[in-house]
């Protein structure tokens, strides 16, 4: 039962305040003693240490008698027994090295971690705090030895042992913390590899040991799930904290190559342990964040020279530790997928950095192109053994470096092609990836595919086809692979796309398809109508009003096809591009570009062809395009075209009217 206040006051305080006043008292005799220079300083020691053994044997003596008192009694001891040591080493009373101080608080502190075992935490908790507070007071130079990374590990192996066996959660993570402290001591105040080679050392023992303390909590048929979860929190704790210092230290050695080492070293440890532990399996992943931020910071620091050979050699050493290792780890491991997503991210990443080093000095694009090339290669061949030997198990991994190398085809086609060929490049290769999944099953990279046919369809679109340039040659020539090429491939996406049964992305597929052969179309009846093309000059045609007349004219043609194969989405391209039209005539007469706002005629043969050719065409093909059945389908947009060609003509007639009576023109005064 819970004790009530009165007990505990009556209890356990008093008597902990009596144990307070035994140790008072002997440091009141002692320091009289000290004062009247009766007791001479070995005496004094000798006489400490014999009182701090007698208070040990008096708890021993009360325990079958009263528990509490006995657990004061040891704890004081254990107090007592410290001083005396550090009392010892400063009067330099057990030589003239501080061995002999370290060897006796060790046998103090093994001392009370076994009697904690009979007289509670008490005695464990005092062990603890003065195996790691006391050193301080006992040298004076605090850099790291050898024998004392050995203690502190010595330290934290007891405490584990006891603890764990009594389940003493909290003296364990306390345990954990004075460890953390005393390694980022030890990494702030290392100024050599020497004194940052112990200062791993410590934090790779710290992690030992609580991994090796979790291993055996876990074998243990009495160990309780809470107290698993526990063990198994602190040792992922103590490994994600020794990776943190070890890469402090290698940032506060400059990124040396020992440095860099000792983190690739503990960053294989996590794949090992990950492997043979699926309950550790997050921590590669955790020495590969902090491995990229180490070398994103050594990045940093060289920018914008070119980047040095350390720091490419370590992210190719970086890099192909996370991805071999993951890739081997993969096969037979229950937990494949993890280990595929970290051969997946450690790649690039690592690549990442390195580009990210050398853009300064090398660019982001020529110079780079053909490694990225290189590891889409690396990852498409990785693919090939897991195709040939197709099993259920293997379809993410299939998946994932299908779509990776994809990606980085795309990247690598960026940093090698301009706009507009990244974008035709882009849509080829999409189409390619299309093929391929229709072949091995592999419907992620399908959705990728038809993901970057719309970027590619965009970048065709931005800066737009208006603002395409042609250079030299026929245009014929040039619109045939920067448009029909990419419609070519948006048709063969969608093909795929409705063989797999996805039929809702390969109507959308289509009608992008239809619409770069409108992009297509618009473009070349630009160049055709052009101001400084002969044809426009000799009949002086508005431009706005030719594009529209032109898409009405071979919607027609579509239309026909459509009808003919009785396909459905051709039909309804062949309504975008009508409405395309119809917005295209209304511009067309509203804008104040055309010339019959300007108090203009327009000349070439004959001023009613021209003007025929501004809005009474245009207005006459949307009229007959709204009385069509497949358009009337849509009353909206049958309405929508019959009051454009209503307005087209009332404007053609309201401002010849205009035209034919204003002072300045010719008609007028005749």
């Amino acid at each position: 039962r819970r004790l009530t206040i009165e007990e505990v006051l009556s209890g356990k305080v008093f008597v902990w305040i009596g144990a307070i006043a035994l140790v008072m008292t002997a440091a009141f005799l002692l320091k009289l003693g000290f004062d009247e220079n009766i007791i001479t300083i070995p005496v004094r020691v000798i006489g400490a240490g014999v009182f701090g053994l007698a208070l040990w044997f008096a708890g021993e003596w009360a325990r079958k008698r009263v528990s509490l008192i006995a657990q004061v009694l040891c704890g004081a001891g254990v107090a007592v027994l410290y001083g005396t040591i550090v009392a010892a080493e400063h009067y330099h009373l057990i030589g003239p090295s501080n061995t002999i101080a370290f060897g006796l608080m060790g046998l103090v502190t093994a001392a009370a971690v076994v009697l904690s075992l009979r007289h509670g935490p008490a005695v464990a908790i005092l062990g603890m705090l003065g195996g790691f507070m006391m050193p301080p007071l006992l040298i004076d130079n605090m850099s790291p030895t050898l024998g004392m990374v050995l203690y502190l590990i010595a330290i934290e192996v007891g405490v584990l042992a006891v603890t764990g066996k009594r389940g003493w959660f909290g003296i364990s993570l306390m345990t954990l913390i004075f460890s953390v402290v005393w390694s980022l001591g030890y990494t702030f105040i290392g100024d050599n590899p020497h004194e940052r080679t112990l200062t791993a050392m410590l934090v790779l023992g710290t992690a030992g040991a609580y991994l090796f303390h979790t291993a055996r909590i876990h074998r243990d048929p009495t160990a309780t799930t809470s107290s698993r979860k526990r063990v198994l929190g602190l040792s992922i704790a103590a490994t994600c904290s020794a990776i943190g210092i070890v890469a402090l230290l290698a940032i506060q050695g400059d990124y040396s190559s020992q440095d860099l080492g000792m983190l690739g070293l503990i960053a294989a440890g996590t794949l090992i342990l990950a492997r043979l532990d699926p309950r550790q399996r997050a921590m590669p992943f955790v020495a590969m964040g902090l491995s990229l931020l180490v070398l994103l910071s050594n990045a940093l620091q060289s920018l914008p020279a070119a980047p040095s050979q350390t720091l490419i050699t370590a992210a190719a050493c970086f890099g192909g530790l996370f991805t071999l290792g993951g890739y081997v780890f993969m096969w037979g491991s229950p937990h494949r997928r993890v280990f595929a997503a970290l051969c997946a991210i450690a790649g690039p990443s690592f690549y990442g950095i390195v580009v990210f080093a050398g853009h300064e000095a090398f660019g982001l694009r020529e110079f780079w192109w053909p490694y990225t090339l290189g590891l889409a290669g690396l990852y498409a061949i990785a693919t090939l053994p897991m195709l040939l030997n197709r099993k259920s198990e293997h379809d993410g991994s299939i998946a994932l470096f299908s779509v990776l190398s994809f990606a980085l085809v795309c990247v690598t086609l960026g940093q090698s092609l301009d706009h507009p060929w990244f974008a035709v490049s882009l849509a080829l290769v999409s189409a390619a990836a299309a093929l391929i999944d229709l072949r091995l099953y592999i419907w992620p990279l399908r959705v990728a595919a038809s993901i970057v046919a719309f970027v590619s369809a965009a970048m065709l679109v931005v800066p737009g086809p208006f603002d395409l340039t042609i250079h030299g040659g026929p245009v014929f020539n040039t619109l045939m692979p920067m448009y029909a090429l990419p419609a070519l491939a948006f048709g063969i996406i969608a093909w795929c796309a409705a063989r797999s049964g996805s039929r809702d992305t390969a109507k959308y597929l289509t009608w992008l398809s239809m619409a770069t052969l409108t992009a297509m179309l618009l473009v070349l009846t630009r160049d055709i109508f052009q101001p400084a093309d002969f044809l426009a000059e000799a009949f002086d045609l508005y431009e706005w009003s030719t594009y529209a007349s032109v898409l009405l004219i071979s919607a027609g043609a579509a239309y026909g096809l459509g009808n003919r194969l009785g396909y459905q989405p051709l039909l309804d391209a062949t309504r975008c591009i009508i409405g395309i039209g119809g917005i295209l005539a209304l511009i067309a007469g509203l804008i104040p570009g055309n010339p019959l706002f300007n108090n203009e005629v327009t000349g070439g043969p004959s001023l009613s062809a021209s003007l025929f050719a501004l809005h009474i065409l245009p207005a006459t093909l949307l009229w007959v395009w709204s009385r069509q059945r497949f358009v009337a389908e849509l009353p909206a947009l049958a309405d929508a075209l019959r009051v454009i060609s209503i307005t087209l003509v009332t404007l053609f007639v309201g401002l010849q009217i205009r035209n034919a009576f204003h002072p300045d023109d010719l008609r007028a005064l005749h």
